[in-house]
């Protein structure tokens, strides 16, 4: 308290000195802009969220990222100032790294060599922050040219990162898993370290245009202290600095030159009292371990149990490929290859549980198919919106048809005389002619054909790997007066997993998401150790350690142990008419096909799902009438957990092949099975 008394007193008596020696406020505000040439160090495996397989990266990378912003300055004499400068930044930077993966077979004209097979990971990233940068301005000379420093902290959002890896040797091969010179090509969202700060430092000329505005360059060197991600091994490191010019226009008000008494209040006086010392409490901790259950209900933690099971999976084809308006070229969403990578395209690695990436490979699955089943003919139906300027526009009809025609022909060399192709305007099952969403549903080419296969649903089997509980939580107790910094670190041997940190407030429970983040890197051989530190600001520690025993039921395992397995089955349905609950012909095929896997002791999940168009209320409604229409078709009405999700996003809904997958029911049949 006195030291705010002492505060607002000095800062009256120098603005009373001010305002007797300036004709100008010493207030100015301003906006600046500039470049900044940033320059990354950094020595890590790889950014969080990617895979890499590789070495790892070590080096350094310089990228010209813009910067813009404004400043607040206060004159206290006429050589010293203060300035505040606000600006925001996305730093940009990449890194590569050449590895020998193995050998490989080289054809040299008259026979193969054994070479090194290289590959080149690339990683490249951008991370956005708002800069908070106090500085001290000196200008030693009446020219204008200052000299400022001071110290900055940036808050970082969410960056981005991509990363990718290419096969550069020997020529002409291909990696096995992706039949590419290309694997491991992901984009992800990571979280950087939230808070970094270090030094800055720079030269300034103001440039005086008029009694008011003043124009400034500036050029400064900026180098940050801490790291600007958090990774899990501690000798991974990405450092940066940097190097900015800019420019900042300033706005000072022009005030006459007066002089104002202001009277000082006199400091208030505390008495203390000299009897009682302070003693601050001695620093205890207590850390305890709980798990979470999928309906969110916290129970004492015994062991980590991680269960393998067998999946089918089975994704309906959508038998349409969809148009821009006017258009009659397939859209670039659409996966095409050349003809020379079709004997390497295989549908069951295309497979995943995303409906719609699946799809889009919907013009090689025909094409694959058509292939298996030589005595398969399809028609194709080109069609189109009916109104603007596609109105009544059969011949654009007719050159979609031909567009799919065309490629199934040259890629994949199906014979012309087995692709019939029709035209006509709307689809004879037509969306809503009258809105944008219903036009892009219906500039299409219709998929029919005589053999049931070449259309049908997309089935795999997999092994799944499950973990329960699927949420640790960890609740810290601490009793002192205050914590300056705490961590919570989880590990198995000598590997970390997760860390958690902060300063100040120790939270109620900390929760370790492991399911999600631990699916594929938990070791099952040994148990995971955590430990809890906190120290406070004297000094004082403690430190609390326990341990979550892991076990592991295997396939393998259930069938020598004779134990209880199961399957998990999911099945999808799609199709149905819009606004429409009622069970189409493809979908009466699909459940009867998912009869055969219901047992009497089956557990049966159905959800039904609508878009997002239309009315909330009657959206729910209709995904829960689709949901008890599936149920009562499989006759497990009364056996099964039914649920309605209507408005959902599952899929992006600015593409008509994201609405239509949205309009589906997902049927799990989780079943006990005996080994």
């Amino acid at each position: 308290m006195n030291g705010m008394w002492t505060f607002l007193a000095l800062m009256m008596m120098i603005s009373a000195q001010l305002q007797a020696q300036f004709d100008r406020s010493p207030w100015s505000v301003g906006l600046l802009g500039g470049m900044q040439r940033t320059h990354f160090t950094g020595t890590f495996q790889s950014l969080p969220g990617l895979y890499n397989c590789c070495k790892g990266f070590d080096g350094s990378s310089t990228s010209m990222d813009p910067f813009f912003g404004g400043s607040i300055r206060y004159a206290i004499t006429a050589s010293f100032g203060l300035d505040m400068q606000v600006e925001y930044v996305q730093s940009r930077g990449e890194l590569s790294a050449v590895n020998t993966i193995g050998n490989a077979l080289s054809f040299n004209g008259s026979g193969f060599d054994i070479v090194e097979a290289q590959s080149a990971f690339m990683m490249s990233w951008t991370i956005p922050s708002l800069g908070f940068t106090p500085l001290l301005a000196w200008k030693p000379f009446e020219s204008g040219f200052g000299i400022r420093g001071g110290f900055t902290l940036r808050l970082q959002s969410n960056g981005e990162a991509t990363g990718r890896e290419e096969l550069i040797q020997p020529k002409g091969v291909v990696f096995s898993d992706t039949k590419s010179t290309i694997r491991n090509d992901r984009k992800v969202n990571f979280t950087p370290t939230s808070l970094v700060y270090g030094p800055i430092i720079g030269l300034c000329y103001d440039m005086k245009l008029s009694e008011s505005f003043t124009l400034t360059p500036e050029i400064s060197y900026m180098h940050i202290l801490n790291q600007l991600i958090e990774f899990s091994n501690s000798d991974e490191s990405l450092s940066m600095s940097a190097l900015r010019a800019g420019i900042m226009l300033s706005y000072t008000a022009f005030t006459p030159a007066r002089l104002v008494e202001i009277p000082i209040t006199p400091l208030p006086i505390i008495e203390i009292d000299t009897n009682k010392p302070y003693i601050p409490k001695r620093l205890k901790a207590k850390l305890a371990a709980f798990s979470v259950n999928e309906q969110s209900k916290e129970e004492n933690i015994v062991n980590i149990v991680i269960e393998e099971y067998s999946s089918l999976t089975m994704t309906p084809l959508l038998n349409f490929v969809f148009f821009e308006e006017g258009e009659d070229k397939i859209p670039a969403r659409y996966a095409r290859l050349d003809a020379t990578d079709t004997p390497m395209f295989d549908i069951d690695f295309i497979h995943t549980p995303n409906h719609v990436e699946t799809y889009l490979h919907i013009l090689n699955i025909i094409g694959k198919r058509m292939i298996e089943k030589p005595a398969s003919i399809i028609t194709l139906t080109g069609c189109n919106a009916d109104i603007q300027k596609e109105k009544g526009d059969m011949a654009l009809s007719m050159r979609r048809a031909e567009s799919v025609k065309a490629y199934l022909e040259k890629v994949w060399n199906v014979s012309s005389n087995r692709i019939t192709i029709k035209n006509r305007n709307l689809p004879e099952k037509h969306a809503n002619t009258q809105t944008i969403m219903g036009a892009q549903e219906n500039r299409r080419v219709e998929i029919t054909s005589n053999e049931p296969y070449i259309i049908s649903p997309i089935i795999t089997l997999d092994t799944v790997r499950t973990m329960n509980p699927p949420i640790v939580r960890f609740r810290p107790q601490v009793e002192t007066d205050s914590v300056s910094t705490w961590q919570l670190i989880a590990g198995q041997q000598d590997k970390e997993l997760r860390r958690f940190t902060g300063e100040e407030k120790v939270p109620a429970f900390i929760d370790w998401h492991i399911g999600e983040e631990m699916s594929e890197g938990l070791a099952t051989d040994s148990a995971i150790v955590y430990a809890f530190k906190a120290r406070t600001s004297l000094q004082d520690s403690a430190e609390i350690q326990g341990m979550i025993p892991i076990e592991q039921v295997t396939l393998h395992k259930k069938k020598i142990n004779r134990v209880q397995d199961r399957e998990v089955n999911t099945f999808s349905l799609v199709l149905f008419d819009v606004r429409s609950s009622e069970i189409t012909e493809g979908n009466a095929q699909i459940i009867e096909f998912i009869k055969g896997f219901v047992k009497p002791n089956s557990n049966i999940s159905i959800t039904g799902f609508t878009d997002r168009l239309g009315d909330a209320d009657a959206n729910q409604r209709l995904a829960q009438e689709r949901a008890d229409a599936t149920a009562k078709a499989l006759q497990v009405k009364n056996k099964a957990i039914v649920l309605g999700k209507g408005n959902s996003a599952l899929y992006d809904e600015r593409y008509p092949e994201g609405r239509l997958y949205t309009r589906t029911v997902d049927v799990i049949v989780d079943t006990r099975i005996d080994n």
